[in-house]
């Protein structure tokens, strides 16, 4: 659901809004917050250029808060610097130092108070380690839907944990009951009557990452981005970025993009409304940090004239962008982003996909877009679950990642790739071919050939399978030349460098069949390409449309903005170039419809991948059928179509389990 609104203005920033939030106190965060040792500054900004090409805008930047703190989110930025000024307040005229706070110096006098706060986890954990490292007492009180992972974070840090009934919105209540009960101090980041002072501590500590970003940027230069697509609970961080970039650019900001889950559309509700209210759903998300009914009335202020569209999100799609940021797909570095982290993802995935919502805002080949990670893996069990990969596993990939990209690249690459290690020479192509991981690869492959020829997606001797060795180092696991894919298995893989040449392996390959495959892996980043001449498919390729109809078939729904067409045959792909205006016309689309010729399916698994093209030709059968009747087709507008298509993308469980069966009965 995307809703524009009425309220925003593109003008220079309000004073009233400035006695409010400002780039100068942010800045006195920064300063303050650099002497605590639970805080990393500045946190890197990730350019994304594969995941640009796939959604079709020009870059995309992720400021990557997953690293800003031990412990592990961008909260670390907000309660530390509330609780600061808190505490400077209990004693005026005595100007108590930050950085002596922080390391604890004043412990003694500050034994007696005690600070309280309701969490989803992030702000709680935040709250408590700085309690700790100040010296005072901590009660965090967690709301039903709180997982235990995340609840024995904080209890680590020597908080005391209340639990309650019902959702976030009640244990702010509790929460503000205790303080009362006790004398308590809350530290929260949501705002009500009476209550705004240390919110708008905790919103003008977020803005630190606004001010780390804008170091880099000319001081009476452009914005570096066209829109920014921040998430959002109670409101409270997408206040402080967009007013800081208000603040800087004035009439010239940015258009906002607010991201919320579907079902806790606190503020998108408050626009429809024009003042702050509850969300519509019933608030319980998979993105635990944004599940939050009740809008801040203090960020409303903020958000109110400054958020141009505000957009509920899927749990499905949020997962998905987990995996795509886990995966580091289209060639882009690995990113570890929980849940919550990858929801402003999440919604430039969804209005990439939806033509009308993307025209709405703008968002086009020429966007530069920022997005926020605003945390990793919080709850390393849950982020497993989700993403299919352990959090260490995503950290070595982004290790890997980075150590290759400071390597020297080969003229001509399009994406960085790694080349490290030991020198390429026959004793090493034989010793990697032979390893476990890939020997992995190369019975997923096999048995990948073997289900397509069962499936009837085979032809001849024909086509080919490819992937990329998780090393990028422009080296490829192909089916070899001569032997039906039903018959091929783990040692007929061969592998291959770009050019087609055999490294490794005992079969001979088809000199040409990584001219397609090759630019494809190169152009678009795709880890794994699977190229047929399956019938039904096929058959599609061949009418005035040229591809699937992607609003009819349930089937066919999965694929939704995800197809890219190359209407113009140019006969057999007998050399690089053609292989490359190929890859082109796909414009880093996951499947690829190729005119008068077949079909290209890509994905960074090859059970991902399979289960994807074994989909596609069962959707392309059904359109051939119904078309075959002459009878007229029904199909579900697009919006539908998209949404079907993000809760598909959101659930590959089944497609791994799909696989599994696979190798079972294959």
């Amino acid at each position: 659901m995307l809703f524009a609104n009425p309220h925003a203005r593109h003008e220079p920033y309000p004073d009233a809004l400035r006695e409010l939030l400002d780039l100068e106190r942010a800045r006195e965060c920064r300063r303050w917050l650099a002497h605590w040792d639970q805080i990393a500054s500045p946190t890197p900004l990730r350019p994304l250029p594969g995941l640009a090409r796939r959604l079709g805008v020009g870059a995309i930047d992720l400021k990557d808060e997953s690293l800003r703190s031990p412990l592990g989110s961008f909260k670390a930025l907000g309660a530390p610097v509330a609780l600061l000024r808190w505490v400077r307040r209990q004693y005026p005229g005595r100007d108590l130092d930050p950085a002596a706070l922080l390391a604890g110096r004043h412990a003694a006098e500050l034994a007696e108070l005690v600070v309280i706060s309701a969490t989803d986890g992030n702000h709680g954990r935040a709250l408590a380690a700085a309690a700790r490292s100040l010296g005072c007492r901590c009660v965090i009180v967690l709301h039903a839907h709180v997982s235990k992972e995340r609840e024995a974070a904080i209890a680590a840090l020597g908080a005391r944990i209340v639990r309650v009934a019902g959702d976030y919105d009640e244990s702010v209540r509790e929460a503000a009951r205790l303080a009362r009960e006790h004398g308590w101090q809350v530290v929260s980041d949501t705002s009500y009557e009476g209550y705004e002072a240390i919110p708008r501590d905790v919103m003008q500590g977020y803005a630190v990452i606004v001010d780390e970003l804008l170091d880099a940027a000319p001081a009476d230069g452009p914005c570096p981005w066209t829109h920014v697509f921040v998430q959002a609970g109670v409101g409270g961080l997408p206040a402080a970025i967009v007013s800081a970039f208000w603040e800087r650019y004035g009439v010239a900001r940015p258009l906002f993009v607010v991201v919320e889950p579907e079902q806790a559309d606190c503020l998108l509700q408050s626009a429809r409304l024009g003042r702050p209210t509850r969300a519509s759903g019933p608030v319980d998300s998979v993105m635990a940090g944004l599940a939050c009914g009740e809008a801040s009335p203090l960020a409303w202020r903020v958000l109110q004239p400054a958020v141009d569209f505000f957009l509920g999100v899927a749990d499905a799609a949020a997962v998905q962008a987990l995996r795509t940021l886990a995966a580091g797909e289209a060639g882009d570095v690995p990113v570890l982003a929980g849940e919550s982290g990858a929801a402003g993802l999440a919604g430039l995935t969804v209005l990439a996909a939806d033509a009308d919502g993307a025209r709405r805002c703008g968002l086009d080949a020429r966007s530069r877009v920022l997005l926020l990670n605003t945390e990793g893996a919080t709850a390393p069990a849950l982020y497993a679950s989700l993403s299919g990969r352990s959090a260490e596993a995503v950290r070595k990939a982004q290790a890997r990642w980075t150590s290759a990209a400071a390597a020297p690249r080969h003229d001509g690459e399009d994406r960085t790739t790694a080349r490290a290690g030991p020198p390429m020479t026959a004793e090493r192509h034989e010793q990697d071919y032979r390893s476990e991981a890939v020997a992995r690869l190369r019975a997923d492959l096999a048995i990948a050939l073997r289900a397509a020829a069962h499936h009837g997606l085979a032809e001849g001797v024909c086509n080919h399978f490819s992937v990329e060795l998780p090393d990028r180092t422009g080296r490829f696991l192909l089916n070899p030349r001569g032997l039906l894919w039903s018959e091929v298995r783990a040692d007929d893989v061969v592998l291959v460098d770009a050019a087609g040449n055999r490294l490794a392996g005992r079969h001979e390959v088809e000199p040409t069949a990584m001219f397609i495959h090759a630019a494809i892996h190169r152009l678009c980043g795709q880890a794994c390409v699977l190229h047929t001449h399956m019938p039904y498919a096929s058959a599609l390729t061949l009418i005035a449309e040229r591809a699937l109809d992607t609003t009819l078939s349930q089937n066919a729904m999965r694929f939704h903005g995800r197809v890219a067409v190359d209407a113009h045959y140019h006969g057999l792909a007998l050399d690089a170039s053609e292989g490359e205006r190929i890859a082109r016309a796909m414009q880093g689309a996951d499947v690829g419809f190729l005119g008068n010729h077949g079909v290209v399916v890509c994905g960074a698994r090859i059970d991902h991948a399979y289960d994807d093209l074994y989909y596609l030709e069962r959707a392309c059968a059904a359109e051939v059928l119904a078309r075959s009747t002459g009878w007229p087709l029904v199909p579900v507008n697009a919006a539908l179509a998209a949404q079907v298509g993000r809760q598909m993308q959101g659930e590959r469980l089944q497609s791994e389990l799909f696989f599994e069966a696979l190798r079972r009965t294959l």
